[in-house]
Parts: structure tokens; C-alpha cells; sequence
């Protein structure tokens, strides 16, 4: 039985480094066998059909080798992004979804690594992990809160999204 999912590609269309064009990743997907292949904004987040999740180590591959860039890719399943969005622990507080991030990462960071994190968020932001998902909400603006936020896990992939992005990327998942 096939399923809708997301997949979230790090670090692509930033500035003017690691150049992706949505059509080639558009293509890149079908080519894997992904049907009804969506992309939203120039992020890196695409949104399709499949009996099953293609490998994120082969989208990697593909991505490379249709655009020359290389990136890594965390992918969840639609059901996966509810929780997500269901679990937001700033449901009550965030209200611009501009100021409010979700770091998706591939597991769960270590709580050594957890509380250097945290050591690099800005006061008054603040961030709480839940799962594989690390939410931070930054009342003042994203830019000056998140210097941390780069600060990444050995072996942990992560790629953040504004809860603006979260929430439409479940709307079409669900759609």
C-alpha cells in the first residue's frame, strides 16, 4: 500500500550555494520510482507518493548525480510529520510561524551534545527536544537566536524548517 511522504534535503538554495532546481529534483524523485512528486519553496522539501520511503543514501546519490550537489536528506512519513506538529511543546506561545523551527533529525541527539545545544540558543528563545524533532522558539527573530542551531550532532543529521513550512508540507502530505 502506498504512503505520502517528505523529504527534507539539507542545506540546498541557501544564498547562492548548493543551487537545486525544483524541476531536476522533481525528476530525480520520479526517477526513484516516487509518483505525485510536489516540491514546496526552494528549500529542499519535496512531498510525494510511494509503496515505501526510497533509501535517504540513494536520494543522496541521485540528487548528486542529476545536480552536482550534495547534500544530506532525512524523510519521514506523512503520519511521522503529524506527530511532529502534533507534539509542538510551543503550540500556546508561538504565535508567528516564522519564529518557531524544527530541527528534524535523523535520531535523537545525546543529551551531552543536547545540552551544548541548548548552550547556543539565545536568550529569550529556548528549544525542547521531543523525539527525533528539536523545537525552537524565538519570540526576538530567528537570526540572532539560533547561532547554536548549526551546532549539529556526531553522526545525527539535522535540517531545520519554520513552523510555517511544517505546517503546509503536512497540509499537501495530507492532501
Amino acid at each position: 500500500m502506498s504512503g505520502r511522504w517528505v523529504a527534507l534535503l539539507r542545506g540546498i538554495n541557501v544564498g547562492r550555494a548548493k543551487q537545486v532546481d525544483m524541476a531536476v529534483l522533481r525528476q530525480v524523485f520520479a526517477g526513484l520510482g516516487c509518483a505525485d512528486v510536489r516540491t514546496h519553496l526552494r528549500s529542499g522539501n519535496v512531498v510525494f507518493t510511494a509503496d515505501g520511503p526510497p533509501a535517504e543514501d540513494a536520494v543522496e546519490a541521485a540528487v548528486e548525480a542529476a545536480t552536482g550537489v550534495s547534500c544530506r536528506v532525512l524523510v519521514r512519513s506523512a503520519d511521522e510529520l503529524r506527530e511532529v506538529a502534533d507534539a509542538n511543546p510551543y503550540a500556546a506561545v508561538a504565535d508567528d510561524p516564522s519564529r518557531l523551527l524544527v530541527a528534524f533529525q535523523s535520531a535523537p541527539m545525546p543529551d551531552d551534545e543536547w545540552a551544548a545545544f541548548q548552550a547556543g540558543v539565545r536568550a529569550p528563545a529556548e528549544a525542547q527536544r521531543v523525539g527525533r524533532a528539536v523545537y525552537v522558539w524565538c519570540p526576538d527573530g530567528v537570526q540572532e537566536a539560533t547561532a547554536g542551531l548549526q551546532r549539529t550532532s556526531k553522526g545525527v543529521i539535522s535540517t531545520a524548517r519554520n513552523w510555517r513550512t511544517v505546517t503546509k508540507l503536512l497540509e499537501i502530505a495530507s492532501g
